[in-house]
């Protein structure tokens, strides 16, 4: 461990954080552009000591000191940036002889050394004598103006990063201070504060339990509303707060978050790691046209695996689960007056024949190998299976958490039945989950009991999927993607981020090859958008099904290039539609769609959904390409409508209110609407 001598600002390593004598402070900030590292830290000394040895030993020797010496630096310190300097400061005036800055005691051009640091971070920071939390974004305050909802101590960037959040709860003694460094006070004295702008209980900041005590879903949701800036330290950031030690691999991306819920599944017994993402509304489950309407989501969404993707995910309910008190039984089955199913797919599930009546998971290649109570229900046609996250509930009831899953027609291994998470609607139109809420008697809430057939829930071995979808373009894109001689191109790295962003798929399978745009292509997509409560935190996602249609207009000479983009009305199928079903479903209007009139070939499509009330503009680009000007580069930026668009009343209404009674729930940024999804 390196740690500065606040004195001279120059690094000393000590093997561990108890062997530092007197003990250490650290700081906690928001990193700036430009910060003083490790190596320029070296640099300063050096440079220091070198002035040292040329500066004359005696007053008798100045006549030989040129004017540069007399300018040149005493120490590091002189020379380090203005809040290193000032930390340093601090800390000597307090008493400390020693100081921990992540930014300069970490040899980060060493991997063994940076892969030590952030495995120790979450110690540093627990054995540290004072965390001083410097937030440059904050004028000196006192504490009711604070606490007012507008306050600049509220929005500071400090409470939105994700490595922040163990600098908040590691520490026992947190000092913040305002950006001219003074006190605005201590964790213990904000903490009411500070759950209401983090959601970090107050308990947990005032020392009085441990967030251990906590289950995974609500230490995940903490980190929901909290970015980084390298996709891998989403991960790397919470190893500390759940106990997690594993190697450190830039580079990995979003596979970093995976391999922690590995670890913390191997290591936790809590099956509330599976609690992430929106719950579904019970009586949607019985609705054949909405349950049908996901169809064509669940192939283009990444929720196939049993693992989320973030710990956003976590920020729907993972704030209200809690651990059941310790006097709780596992929910037995129930038998008495429940009808037994009849379907050819109720078998197709293991019965294990162990007794044992506690979750256990395993990851195999094939899939996640689950002992957990699973059972079967049927509601008009419309059914599947519910696997019961036994040992979890929401906080002040009983009531329990399932996850929904379908089988997986197609495995490669019919012998050993592998399902999946299968989303089903929630209570806002377009909005889709796979968590089921389930009454202390394992029912589904909200579904009618006298119409349900459900079986009783009992012990099994499943395989549940846990690959994340390839990375890959749908096969039916590479026609629009990779070949310079069809009318419109999507370059590779675009549609990749348009089937991540906002789950395009293409209608392209019975074109001619090569295309040549006769015939229309659909390119359909689903554009995703975040609703937050600001009452209770509580995330949703809101998808509006859009498509955009190119081709070549014939009723010109030369032939014209057209693009339009709108509401996708057509019902959801599982095959493309055919070249005649595009032909019927789009007629372009030569004075409006035709690219090369449009000015700086772009142009801009309001659509309204009458499903979730909301306008959404689509706009495209079809710039000529250099090397083949008949080829037309398509870009496709989408993003939520504001009121001032739309205008008068029914812009508030499409924009600040939801159908189904969600009027708590806006979109994600308070007045301002979220940023576009731009490609």
């Amino acid at each position: 461990m390196w740690l500065l001598n606040t004195a001279r600002a120059e690094l000393k390593f000590f093997p561990t954080p108890e062997s530092v004598p007197g003990g250490y402070a650290v700081l906690s900030h928001v990193w700036d552009k430009q910060e003083t590292t490790f190596q320029e830290i070296q640099t300063f000394r050096a440079r220091c000591a070198q002035a040292a040895i040329r500066r004359p030993s005696s007053s008798n020797d100045t006549s030989s000191v040129t004017g540069s010496l007399s300018n040149s630096p005493a120490s590091p310190r002189d020379l380090v940036s203005t809040k290193i300097r000032k930390f340093c400061i601090l800390a000597e005036k307090d008493g400390y002889e020693w100081g921990w800055v992540d930014t300069c005691c970490i040899n980060k051009d060493s991997s063994a050394e940076l892969t030590e640091a952030i495995n120790s971070m979450f110690r540093y920071y627990t054995l540290a004598d004072v965390c001083y939390v410097y937030l440059s974004d904050v004028m000196t305050r006192s504490l009711d103006v604070l606490e007012k909802s507008y306050s600049d101590f509220r929005s500071s960037r400090w409470h939105r990063r994700g490595w922040t959040l163990q600098e908040l709860i590691a520490p026992e003694l947190v000092v913040f201070l305002s950006r001219s460094w003074e006190l605005l006070g201590t964790k213990m004295d904000l903490a009411p504060l500070l759950e209401s702008i983090t959601k970090v209980p107050v308990d947990v900041l005032q020392l009085r339990v441990r967030p251990s005590d906590y289950c995974v879903a609500a230490r995940m949701a903490w980190a929901a509303n909290r970015e980084t800036t390298r996709p891998e330290d989403e991960a790397y950031c919470l190893m500390g707060i759940f106990g997690i030690f594993m190697p450190v691999l830039y580079g990995e991306g979003k596979n970093a978050f995976r391999r922690l819920q590995e670890e913390i599944m191997r290591q936790i017994d809590d099956v509330s790691i599976f609690a992430w993402g929106a719950v579904v509304d019970g009586e949607h489950l019985a609705d054949i046209n909405l349950t049908a309407a996901t169809t064509k989501f669940e192939s283009i969404i990444s929720t196939t695996s049993i693992f989320a993707d973030s710990p956003s995910a976590f920020g729907f309910i993972g704030h209200n689960i809690e651990y059941p008190d310790d006097d709780d039984e596992v929910p037995s089955p129930i038998t008495d007056g429940w009808t037994s199913l009849s379907s050819s797919e109720t078998g197709d599930v293991d019965h294990d024949s162990d007794s044992s009546k506690q979750s256990a998971f395993s990851l195999t290649s094939y899939g996640l190998l689950a002992h957990i109570p699973v059972f079967q229900y049927s509601v008009r046609d419309v059914g599947g299976y519910i696997a019961v996250l036994s040992g979890t509930r929401l906080k002040g009831a009983r009531v329990h958490i399932g996850l929904h899953l379908q089988r997986v027609i197609q495995s490669r291994d019919r012998s050993r039945p592998l399902y999946r998470i299968s989303l089903r609607p929630s209570t806002t139109p377009n909005l889709f989950g796979h968590l089921v809420l389930l009454d202390e008697d394992l029912r589904i809430r909200g579904l009618d009991r006298s119409s349900t057939e459900q079986e009783p829930a009992q012990w099994r071995t499943i395989y549940i999927a846990h690959r994340l979808p390839s990375s890959r373009l749908p096969r039916r894109l590479h026609k629009m993607s990779l070949s310079l001689h069809a009318p419109f191109s999507i370059p590779p790295s675009h549609a990749r981020v348009l089937q991540r962003s906002v789950s395009l798929t293409a209608d392209t399978a019975l074109m001619e090859s090569p295309w040549t745009g006769d015939s229309p292509a659909s390119l359909s997509f689903a554009y995703r958008t975040e609703l937050t409560n600001p009452l209770t935190g509580l995330t949703r996602f809101v998808f509006i099904p859009l498509r955009v249609f190119m081709g070549i207009c014939s009723q010109r000479r030369p032939h014209v290039h057209w693009a339009t983009a709108t509401l996708d009305e057509g019902e959801p199928a599982t095959t493309s539609p055919s070249t005649d079903d595009l032909v019927s479903m789009v007629s372009h209007d030569c004075s409006e769609h035709h690219v090369d009139d449009w000015s700086n070939n772009m142009k801009r499509f309001t659509i309204y959904d009458p499903r979730s009330s909301y306008h959404v503009h689509v706009e495209l680009t079809c710039k000529p390409y250099h090397l083949h000007p008949a080829t037309r580069n398509v870009h496709i930026t989408a993003s939520m409508a504001s009121e001032i668009d739309v205008g008068g009343d029914g812009g508030l209404q499409g924009q600040r209110r939801l159908a189904g009674g969600d009027e708590g729930f806006h979109a994600t940024g308070g007045d301002s609407m979220p940023a576009p999804v731009d490609f």
